[in-house]
């Protein structure tokens, strides 16, 4: 980090690999979340708000994966102070209480612009130009107690004291509120207590009024522009107070230094030897341990007697975000996977890729639903013990893996229907799974999705499933993730068995007809040659009049 101002800042960054890779860049606040790609490895962040802590993060990708997640907090320059007022004019509602409600939001705008309304000239030029920011926080009852932050960069002009002051008395000459002076105050934000600074963990934070500084600890050098952001332990340090290398031990003697150069010192030790400690919440895993050293003494060479002028005791701890990392949890794994963490990228990759057999199926790849899929879901690991389970496997018409719209084929490791085979899974950092997909999903296009999770294999413990009893034996899951592919498509063509059942269907419903009008046809034909033949007859239950004359012959 370079060039901090109140409202900008510079990041660079290193890579291994310049070609062809760019960078995901995350600029994240309380207040917004920006995001870039580029292919540089400096940006300059700008138009920022002062005195707002920021965590930048910078994630390298290249040939479709990612590295491993590089993150720092910077807090642009400002001083800040907390003030309070009292307005008895006005009555609390309880929807003030509600920081997203029409009233907290009208109510803090009114209160900033009757501020303004009564500053001088040079007081509202520098809340134009942004050097001067008021932050309403919070309204509290009695009768409306307004708490505010006001957050200053400083100038050669002004400080922070002329400033608030000038505010706040901006405040009380308002005609629109009644402020209580007897219940107006002004006093510093704490930045150390409140976790707001971008202190480094090996610094010591000290509060001052409006601000804070930050100086690295005993034993530990700042290589930063601002002092104490980035800090180090300094090797000349271990020479000044008589400390050999050789001495140097993390948790326990027997667990000391593997390597060293010119300017480092090597200590790796297993997250669960030596008293290294691991735990976890539901955002971070942190691994932590102490560097300590022996007190013998030894003879310099000069021959003079020496002992180490002080012990050391400095904490070492290592914290991974879960959404970057999946890594150490409980049970017993030794040095692969930790060397894997610390030593390698730091980020296990999954993969999840559709396969035609063992070949990679191309993009936009259609399937006609008697064809089979492979959701193949591979580990970037070399570790013996780390296996890749697929654990949920679904398909939705969208790329979101949280569509409700969802078809689930796999579920608790085992599959779910006769479409869907589990081929291999659980037994190592690769798992495979069969689905002809388009049997049951009733779309014309699909994504698949799967929830992968890692297993660690020890001792007895397994990590392939029981799909008999359907249940998951036991193995140490120390993470999981969501992948997801596609898309697929559904083929228009009909299968071969398809088509001649269909053609098959239609010719028995051809002949059907044919015979039944050849039937009907040849009856019809066949009434009227007889008809013909012999003439027409007209029978009747009724006798008709006859109508003639009777000629009588007497003989």
């Amino acid at each position: 980090m370079s060039n901090i101002t109140g409202t900008s800042f510079t990041v660079t960054w290193s890579s291994l690999f310049q070609t062809n890779q760019t960078y995901w860049v995350v600029l994240s606040s309380t207040f917004d979340v920006k995001i870039w790609e580029t292919s540089h490895t400096m940006m300059e962040m700008m138009e920022l708000l002062p005195g707002v802590l920021y965590n930048v993060t910078v994630t390298p990708h290249a040939c479709g994966g990612q590295g491993n997640t590089l993150s720092i907090l910077v807090r642009t320059d400002a001083q800040t102070l907390d003030a309070t007022a009292r307005l008895t004019n006005i009555p609390f509602a309880a929807d003030l209480q509600n920081t997203s409600s029409e009233a907290f939001k009208n109510l803090s705008v009114s209160i900033i612009e009757e501020i303004y309304q009564s500053l001088s000239p040079e007081m509202k030029a520098m809340v134009d130009s942004g050097q001067v920011l008021i932050q309403i926080k919070s309204f509290s009852l009695g009768s409306v107690v307004v708490n505010f932050n006001i957050i200053f960069t400083t100038t050669e002009n002004q400080d922070i004291k002329n400033v608030s002051t000038a505010l706040l008395h901006s405040l009380m000459n308002s005609s629109k509120y009644t402020v209580d002076e007897n219940n107006t105050s002004i006093y510093d934000f704490d930045e150390c207590a409140s976790g707001d600074n971008d202190c480094s963990q090996w610094a010591t934070c000290t509060n001052t009024w409006g601000s804070y500084t930050c100086v690295c600890k005993d034993g530990f050098i700042s290589i930063s522009q601002r002092p104490g952001r980035v800090c180090q332990v300094a090797k000349d340090f271990l020479l000044s107070s008589n400390i050999r290398e050789s001495t140097l031990y993390l948790g326990q003697e027997e667990c000391g230094v593997n390597g060293s150069n010119a300017t480092h010192v090597q200590l790796t030790v297993a997250w669960d030897e030596c008293g290294t400690m691991l735990v976890h919440n539901d955002t971070f895993y942190t691994a932590s341990t102490i560097l300590l050293n022996t007190m013998d003494s030894y003879i310099s060479p000069s021959g003079t007697v020496e002992v180490p002028k002080i012990r050391l005791d400095v904490p070492v701890m290592c914290s991974y975000m879960r959404s970057m990392l999946i890594s150490a949890d409980f049970g017993s794994l030794g040095y692969d996977m930790i060397k894997d963490v610390i030593t390698g990228l730091g980020l296990f990759q999954v993969t999840v890729e559709l396969m035609n057999g063992t070949v990679p199926l191309p993009y936009n790849y259609s399937l006609s639903p008697e064809e089979v899929v492979v959701v193949e879901v591979r580990l970037n690991t070399s570790s013996q013990q780390i296996k890749v389970v697929i654990n949920m496997c679904w398909a939705t018409p969208t790329p979101n893996p949280a569509d409700t719209n969802r078809y689930i084929f796999l579920n608790n490791r085992c599959s779910l229907n006769t479409y869907t085979t589990v081929l291999m899974n659980g037994n190592s950092s690769t798992s495979r799974v069969s689905v002809q997909i388009f049997s049951f999903v009733n779309l014309n296009m699909i994504y698949v999705h799967c929830q992968v999770q890692i297993c660690v294999q020890t001792g007895s413990t397994t990590c392939v499933p029981d799909c008999v009893q359907r249940t998951s034996r036991s193995s140490n899951t120390i993470g999981a993730a969501v992948g997801s592919t596609g898309p697929l498509l559904r083929s228009n063509d009909e299968s071969l068995e398809e088509q001649y059942n269909t053609l098959h269907l239609v010719g028995m419903s051809c002949l059907g007809v044919g015979l039944s009008l050849f039937f009907i046809i040849g009856f019809v034909c066949l009434f009227y040659y007889h008809r013909n033949r012999i003439g027409h007859y007209n029978f009747s239950v009724k006798p008709k009049q006859e109508n003639f004359t009777y000629l009588m012959f007497n003989t």
